[in-house]
């Protein structure tokens, strides 16, 4: 908005200006208002300003410096509301740029924030789909589980039974031989005959004429055998279980530890 006269405020500024030989950056040093800002108020040229408020509050700032009363041209203004000099950034101090500049700030950060909102846009989509694999890798791998559970194994191979070894035979006295149905060699009267009849298994250990001496029999004695035949003066025998075996001497049921055997 410009105002055409030949006595405009505009030109009563310009002219009071170079009255007191104050430059347009001595004034915009003064006022901080911008040096281009000044050029238009002393055109009366308001089409640059954010609004006729700020232009109303421009002017009355200039004005008041170079003491031009420009109360006519003010009141002309469609926005009667003025730019309080608290609320204008460059008489605060701070060295904000003008409401052009704010709306070029404020266009890049909404593209910043653009920017921003596609980044976390992407950044979930990349989250979502790499959990969706991991989703679908662990069904996988719980589904091969199961598969293996669920398989049938091979039939179990039947194990051969080995039969256990055949009980050993009783080994006969190697000093004297076994009881057989051959008849047996008479032998002098002052011999005794002594016969073993395994009742259990028993195991059986019989030394001749001397304790001391080597056994002639140390081996199992089983209730299926026919037993032992001896002879001799003196045996001393020693069976791991004395209810397993009966001893007989000359035909006799003997007891224990008796006058020709000894068992232990």
């Amino acid at each position: 908005m410009a105002l055409s006269s030949v006595d405009s405020p505009g030109k009563r500024l310009h002219d009071r200006r170079l009255e007191k030989q104050m430059s347009v950056a001595d004034a915009a040093r003064i006022t901080h208002i911008r040096p281009d800002r000044i050029i238009d108020l002393e055109k009366d040229d308001y089409s640059n300003f954010p609004s006729l408020a700020y232009a109303r509050g421009f002017l009355l700032i200039y004005a008041r410096l170079l003491e031009v009363d420009v109360t006519e041209a003010v009141t002309r203004l469609e926005n009667s509301n003025p730019v309080d000099i608290d609320e204008y950034e460059y008489l605060s101090g701070k060295p904000a740029p003008l409401t052009r500049s704010l709306g070029t700030g404020r266009r890049v950060l909404a593209g910043l924030f653009g920017i921003a909102s596609v980044f976390v846009v992407v950044v979930y989509l990349v989250y979502h789909i790499v959990r969706t694999e991991n989703r679908l890798d662990d069904a996988n791998i719980v589904q091969k589980d199961q598969q293996l559970i669920t398989q049938p194994g091979p039939a179990p191979t039947a194990v051969p039974v080995v039969p256990p070894p055949p009980a050993p035979a009783p080994t006969v006295a190697r000093a004297e031989p076994v009881a057989s149905a051959a008849p047996v060699a008479p032998v002098e009267p002052a011999t005794n005959e002594i016969e073993l009849h395994p009742l259990k298994k028993a195991w059986v250990k019989i030394e001749k004429d001397d304790a001391d001496s080597a056994p002639i029999y140390e081996d199992w004695l089983y209730p299926d055998t026919r037993g032992l035949v001896l002879h001799g003066k003196k045996f001393w025998i020693q069976v791991d279980n004395g209810d397993a075996i009966q001893i007989t001497e000359n035909g006799k049921p003997v007891p224990y530890n008796s006058p020709g055997i000894v068992v232990q």
